[in-house]
């Protein structure tokens, strides 16, 4: 449900060139080429199935291109779990990138060591 969905927003933790740009939710790709793109999310909830996906969109087409998912711990009292992936994708000039976590009330830490989404051309 696209409804049940947090979208998470980014604040710029290094920068070089200006081949992306970052504005609120997304990344927008503005030099095509081939990239590593990587993330984690540090989960503090008790629900017992948590993930986070990457979503690619190009002249309104969407893409799913990862998708991470992790079982929570059944301990309660500290529901602690991150979830990480990376790949290697071509990213088409004026591609845009985000990152969201099909729940609306998710519970998450958001740190920059904890909670993060970055990408470099290869």
């Amino acid at each position: 449900d696209d409804l049940d969905t947090t979208v998470l927003s980014w604040a710029i933790g290094q920068s070089r060139g200006e081949g992306l740009q970052v504005s609120g939710d997304t990344v927008k790709v503005e030099a095509e080429g081939t990239y590593f793109i990587y993330s984690q999310v540090l989960y503090k909830d008790t629900t017992w199935l948590m993930g986070h996906v990457i979503t690619k969109s190009l002249k309104g087409a969407e893409t799913k291109l990862m998708k991470c998912l992790k079982s929570m711990p059944s301990n309660v009292s500290q529901p602690l779990n991150t979830c990480y992936t990376a790949g290697i994708y071509f990213l088409e000039s004026g591609s845009t990138l985000q990152l969201s976590v099909p729940r609306k009330s998710a519970e998450l830490i958001l740190k920059a060591h904890a909670t993060f989404m970055g990408l470099f051309s290869i």
